[in-house]
């Protein structure tokens, strides 16, 4: 359940339900293509392959995500920053 800015409750289950739906459905076409990123990220670059966000989610709380590392470990970042 989740509680709105107004006191009313909302139930999600159906959309948690229909989440977990389309990732089952999904993942048979988006795991080989996962693993292939994977492995031409780390033959094409050291380092890590995932690194982890922090990004403000709903109410404001922070909350981290891992992301596929898709740029160079010293690239520079401030023109993206601003």
């Amino acid at each position: 359940m989740m509680h709105t800015t107004n006191g009313s409750v909302s139930k999600l289950g159906w959309k948690f339900a229909l989440d977990i739906t389309c990732i089952l459905l999904a993942l048979p076409i988006w795991l080989p293509l996962m693993i292939l990123l994977v492995l031409v990220t780390r033959l094409a670059s050291p380092g890590p392959i995932f690194y982890r966000q922090k990004r403000v989610g709903l109410g404001g709380k922070h909350v981290s995500i891992w992301k596929v590392r898709t740029m160079q470990l010293s690239a520079e970042t401030q023109t993206h920053e601003h």
